[in-house]
């Protein structure tokens, strides 16, 4: 069923938006970091050992690492790139 309210939305899922109140001391600022947190987005891309130097993949893997994509992703804030282009793991 479509609502006005529906037909008016350009993006599948709005923002979600979460109003918390309570007195002074009674924790709000801790359960909006604890929400935050619970809630951010983390993405793991996984590619065989036997691709790694694959032209496209290295293409990939250096980018992710440049300064310039890495910059680029800090002045939009809210990310963790941290481990940006750093294998985590092989076997």
């Amino acid at each position: 069923m479509t609502t006005t309210a529906n037909a008016r939305r350009t993006k599948k899922n709005p923002p979600l938006r979460v109003g918390i109140g309570g007195p002074v001391g009674s924790g709000k600022t801790t359960l909006t970091e604890m929400l935050c947190k619970a809630m951010r987005e983390r993405y793991d891309l996984v590619v065989k050992t036997e691709h790694i130097d694959r032209p496209e993949i290295r293409t990939m893997f250096d980018i992710l690492q440049s300064e310039k994509f890495q910059n680029e992703f800090k002045s939009i804030g809210g990310y963790d790139i941290s481990d940006i282009g750093r294998i985590m793991h092989e076997t």
